[in-house]
């Protein structure tokens, strides 16, 4: 029973003062501090957490000061206390990671370069990191959006809505220009009037996967296989020259 409490978080002092009061009912403090041998100031403080985790109480009815624990099913209460407090420290990591990532770093600081991710992942990846390529764009005064896009990548249901989310909430700062395979979806989406969002046909052998050019980012994306991945390179020289790339096939074509 000891280990299942230490488990949901209470300490082996709480523990004991906890145990103490269930079996002994309504107790003083010094009364527990002499059963469970524990020094007094020690199970003033302890007994002070257990209050603040909603699992016992004080009776201050008359004169002298009680404990008592609450009925065992309070502990429910306890935990779902630790789910709220855990699910806005969630939120709240989430909403600051993009302002840590954008802060300037010193020069002995390491940043990795090249990141992998998982199929299951890349949704989230997208929604994550577009606010830190948006900036990257704006940093490099590159405002457009360049690549490559297999069409399989905007035939996913989960990446489509991708797409429409971000042209709809874009602050209208940011073009995008890309190469892509025929896709019927493609036609149906010129109803959605994304004017910032160009693509063009390409009539060049065949391509297979979705690669994207933002600020100093490379982005490729394989939706073709079974097992699909996401590679992000952030490498400014390389990106500038693909971008420079991009742009000449841009106005031949």
């Amino acid at each position: 029973m000891k280990e299942k409490l230490q488990q949901i978080g209470l300490n082996s002092t709480e523990i004991d003062i906890y145990l103490a009061l269930l079996e002994h009912g309504k107790i003083t403090p010094s009364n527990i501090s002499r059963i469970t041998g524990i020094n007094r100031s020690t199970t003033y403080a302890a007994a002070d957490e257990l209050k603040k985790k909603g699992i016992i109480e004080e009776d201050l009815s008359g004169k002298t000061k009680f404990l008592i624990a609450l009925p065992p099913e309070r502990l429910t209460d306890y935990i779902e206390k630790k789910v709220i407090e855990l699910k806005r420290q969630e939120n709240l990591v989430k909403s600051i990671i993009p302002e840590l990532e954008m802060l300037p770093r010193s020069g002995s600081y390491s940043i990795p370069k090249v990141q992998f991710i998982d199929g299951a992942d890349i949704e989230e990846f997208l929604y994550k990191k577009t606010p830190i390529w948006e900036q990257s764009m704006r940093d490099m005064n590159e405002k457009t959006w360049w690549g490559f896009q297999d069409h399989t990548f905007v035939e996913n249901p989960a990446y489509l809505k991708y797409i429409l989310w971000y042209w709809k909430q874009n602050k209208g700062d940011i073009d995008l220009k890309l190469f892509t395979n025929q896709s019927e979806i493609e036609e149906e989406m010129k109803a959605e009037k994304l004017s910032r969002r160009q693509l063009k046909l390409w009539t060049g052998d065949s391509f297979t996967s979705t690669q994207w050019i933002i600020g100093e980012y490379i982005v490729s994306i394989v939706t073709r296989e079974k097992l699909q991945y996401l590679v992000q390179i952030r490498d400014k020289v390389l990106a500038d020259s693909m971008r420079n790339f991009a742009k000449k096939l841009w106005s031949k074509d």
